[in-house]
């Protein structure tokens, strides 16, 4: 995207956002956050948002606000857990979540992404114990690929300009836990694998306690001139153990990894990594400088999986 079109998308979505925060509280603390995720989200560089940090978040409003992008001529859905009691929404762009699923389902000898176990104590799975994981994508690939089609030819009725936007709960379909899912459908190179909640809370703990627990993030640098158009919010202070980006920098992704698993260099988490940054720079907006960053996690910080 070059620079002229990125300051026109950034200004288009920051009036879509300043208008839903007016009338959604949930927005409103989080509207330079959610500006340059959709952003990132319209541009390619990742395939879906998690809004985990918008508290108390209802689906409507979000729904308008998916369709207000869309309005636009971007291809945004949103999915979603209600069904289980959870209320925490995923944004997508569908074109980028269904090549994701492909490339999920159809990987080689060395799964992508690598998962990790407990037992309690972290392990490496084999790439059949992943697929056996990742196999479970296949009905969400299928049915959000017939909703694609449904919304296209829709459009192609009506003659919109834009797609409408497609609202998928993902509680009748048989997929992994939650906590899983969300690493799956994030793209993250290394997801942990949990198979109920206890076992999420042990490994949260186990994690916890690591001494050689690492932080892994996709930052973004933005230019003056899209910063400039972004708008304020109160600065937020980092966690115990988790650094605070400048004004101009953005982390557009983070996950977590015992540091046992980063310590050859010629590991396939290495390459999956590297690629992850790769590919976000290849996809990034022009004047944007992304890279991936790693940081130790200080014994004894909160992880909740």
């Amino acid at each position: 995207m070059e620079l002229n079109n990125c300051a026109q998308t950034f200004h288009e979505l920051v009036k879509c956002v300043q208008k839903a925060a007016h009338s959604t509280r949930a927005f409103q603390q989080c509207r330079r956050q959610l500006v340059i995720d959709l952003a990132v989200l319209v541009a390619g560089v990742r395939g879906a948002l998690m809004l985990d940090y918008c508290p108390a978040l209802a689906l409507a409003p979000l729904v308008s606000l998916v369709e207000e992008v869309n309005s636009l001529g971007h291809n945004l859905a949103v999915l979603t857990n209600l069904g289980n009691g959870e209320a925490c929404h995923l944004v997508i762009d569908k074109a980028a979540m269904l090549a994701h699923l492909s490339r999920v389902l159809v990987s080689g000898p060395h799964c992508f992404p690598v998962m990790v176990g407990f037992t309690p104590d972290p392990v490496l799975l084999s790439s059949d114990e992943a697929k056996a994981c990742t196999s479970q994508l296949e009905q969400l690939q299928h049915v959000l690929h017939q909703a694609c089609s449904r919304s296209a030819a829709k459009q192609g009725h009506e003659g919109s300009t834009g797609l409408s936007s497609i609202v998928l709960d993902l509680a009748p379909f048989h997929l992994p836990l939650l906590p899983t899912l969300n690493g799956l459908l994030l793209a993250y190179p290394c997801v942990y694998l949990v198979k109920s909640r206890a076992e999420a809370q042990s490994a949260g703990r186990c994690l916890s306690m690591a001494s050689d627990l690492k932080l892994v993030q996709l930052v973004a640098t933005l230019p003056g001139a899209i910063v400039s158009l972004l708008p304020t919010q109160p600065v937020k202070h980092g966690k115990k153990g988790v650094a605070v980006p400048s004004a101009a920098q953005h982390v557009l992704a983070a996950f977590t990894v015992p540091g046992q698993f980063l310590a050859a260099p010629d590991e396939v988490l290495h390459c999956l990594i590297k690629t992850w940054g790769d590919e976000a720079s290849r996809q990034a907006p022009e004047g944007w400088e992304i890279c991936v960053c790693t940081s130790d996690v200080e014994a004894g910080c909160a992880i909740s999986l």
